[in-house]
């Protein structure tokens, strides 16, 4: 079988190699090697920092301190020694995305392709053992969050595109869309006079043609059986 199936869809999606490979740079620096204690320590010193500066440059040592109601108010070196631990720690808040709102920003992204596809398709094959050509339509269903392809009937496909004596029916097994590649693993029972109702087990690898003004999916197939044969597929809105 030449295709290969990815292990994790989330860890595989657009969405989640964006966010990776940010999340990537951020881990890769010292910052992202530190232990909270020692960022803590870190946003602390540039604190002192900014407070020493702003004595320095304003030529000032007036630390003002005070309540309005019920807020402190800061004034001078001590007003820019909160202020900038305010601002630091909300920055590494910022940057600290955690794993579940990653997954979470996946999983809506991918629902949302999901149900893009939902609704009626058409399948045209082609054998590049026989040059046979087969038909058949399906329905694409969202499963809570999980595509799920119902199955259907092939049936003979003349050139003029007309259906005519069924070839086999076919179920699916799995499927997986990622935004732009779709995999789906059928088993095919043979309905042909010469078939002897033997079963195959098929595999289809397309990818979204979003050029086309149908943007449906082209790609190939491959059944194993008694026999190996392959072609060409090609899904389209019903």
């Amino acid at each position: 079988m030449l295709v290969s199936l990815p292990r994790n869809v989330l860890a595989s999606h657009p969405v989640y190699d964006s966010i990776r490979q940010q999340r990537a740079v951020v881990s890769s620096t010292c910052w992202g090697a530190m232990s909270s204690f020692a960022k803590f320590l870190i946003i602390i010193l540039i604190a002192f920092i900014c407070a020493v500066f702003i004595f320095w440059f304003f030529d000032t040592n007036e630390a003002a301190f005070g309540w309005d109601g019920d807020a402190a108010r800061f004034g001078g070196p001590i007003a820019g020694f909160f202020g900038t631990i305010f601002v630091l720690v909300k920055a590494v808040k910022q940057l600290q995305t955690s794993d579940a709102e990653i997954t979470a920003l996946v999983a809506s992204a991918r629902r949302k392709e999901i149900e893009d596809l939902v609704g009626t398709w058409k399948i045209e094959s082609e054998s590049n053992h026989s040059a046979r050509k087969a038909g058949s339509e399906t329905q694409f269903k969202d499963d809570n969050g999980r595509l799920r392809i119902i199955g259907g009937t092939f049936l003979d496909r003349s050139d003029d595109g007309s259906l005519g004596a069924p070839i086999g029916d076919w179920t699916t097994e799995a499927a997986i869309y990622d935004g732009t590649r779709l995999i789906y693993l059928y088993t095919l029972t043979d309905r042909t006079s010469d078939g002897g109702g033997r079963v195959w087990r098929g595999v289809v690898d397309a990818r979204l043609n979003s050029s086309a003004s149908d943007k449906g999916f082209l790609g190939r197939w491959e059944v194993f059986g008694a026999d190996h044969h392959d072609g060409t597929i090609r899904l389209t809105r019903g």
